[in-house]
C-alpha cells in the first residue's frame, strides 16, 4: 500500500487535476477527485474519499493508508490532520475506523474463534502468538471473558514471521481436526501434530501489518480502537465496556 501512495503522490504531482474538474458542490467535487484518482491508479479503487474541515482538502483511504489530496490535484499530504480547537486527530478516527470495517468484513469461517455458551454481548478481535507468554495469559483467562459475554475472535501473528517454526505450528493449529482444540494445546504450551491446509495465517499477519501490530497480544475492540498488551480481565472488560462509537467532530 505504501507503493500505491508514493505512486499516486508522484502522478498526482507529475498529472494534477485540470480546473474544469473542480466542481461546485462538495458532492460533485468528491465525485472528480474519485474520477481522477481513478485514472491515476485504474484497479485501485480508494475505500473512501470524504471532504476534510479544511476547504479544499480531501482524506482518501485506501486500506488502512490515510492521506490527503487538494481539490485540484496538485499536492498530497501523508500525515496527521488535527483539529487543534477540539483537539481531535481527524486521521486516527479514520485509522480506527478503517479497522473496524476491515475486521468485520472477515469471513467468520476464516477466524478461530471462541463464543460465550450465553449471549454475546461483546466481541473483540486478538493478535495472538502461540509463542508468546501474555497471549497465552490472555487464552487462559478466556473462560471469564466468555463467562461475561465477551466473543473472542483471534489473528495469528507470528512475531518471527512468516514460515517460522511458529508460523508454522499456527497453520497446524488451523489444519487440526479440532482447531479449538489445538490452540488450547499450543498455548498450553504442549505440542500440535503437524498439518497442512488452505490456512489464514498469512493474511492475518499481513493485516496486522497494515495495522500497525508491533507485539503481542493486540487487542482491537468492536469500535476499532486498540489495546496494545496484555490486561488483566477486570482491567479489559471495564475498557470494553467503556468502548464508544467513534465519531469525527
Amino acid at each position: 500500500m505504501f507503493k500505491i501512495v508514493c505512486r499516486l503522490a508522484c502522478l498526482a504531482l507529475a498529472i494534477g487535476l485540470t480546473a474544469s474538474a473542480l466542481a461546485a458542490t462538495p458532492d460533485s467535487a468528491e465525485q472528480a477527485v474519485r474520477q481522477k484518482l481513478a485514472t491515476l491508479l485504474p484497479g485501485h479503487a480508494p475505500d473512501a474519499i470524504k471532504a476534510t474541515p479544511v476547504a479544499g482538502l480531501y482524506q482518501v483511504r485506501y486500506g488502512m493508508q490515510v492521506f490527503y489530496v487538494t481539490a485540484d490535484g496538485r499536492y498530497l499530504l501523508k500525515g496527521d490532520l488535527v483539529d487543534l480547537n477540539t483537539k481531535t486527530d481527524l486521521t486516527r478516527i479514520a485509522q480506527t475506523k478503517a479497522r473496524k470495517e476491515v475486521l468485520g468484513s472477515l469471513p467468520a469461517d476464516t477466524l478461530l474463534t471462541y463464543r460465550p455458551e450465553g449471549k454475546v454481548k461483546h466481541v473483540i478481535y486478538v493478535f495472538s502468538d502461540i509463542d508468546c507468554p501474555y497471549c497465552q495469559r490472555l487464552h487462559a483467562d478466556l473462560p471469564t471473558l466468555n463467562g461475561h459475554g465477551v466473543e473472542v475472535r483471534y489473528l495469528f501473528f507470528p512475531r518471527s514471521g512468516l514460515g517460522s517454526p511458529t508460523a508454522l505450528e499456527a497453520e497446524s493449529v488451523w489444519c487440526a481436526k479440532n482447531r479449538d482444540q489445538a490452540y488450547n494445546r499450543a498455548m498450553d504450551g504442549q505440542s500440535v501434530a503437524p498439518a497442512n491446509c488452505p490456512n489464514p495465517v498469512a493474511r492475518d499477519y499481513n493485516l496486522g501489518l497494515q495495522m500497525g501490530v508491533q507485539g503481542t497480544p493486540t487487542i482491537v475492540l468492536s469500535n476499532g480502537e486498540v489495546l496494545p498488551g496484555y490486561l488483566p480481565p477486570g482491567q479489559l472488560l471495564q475498557a470494553i465496556a467503556q468502548a464508544r462509537p467513534v465519531n469525527a467532530s
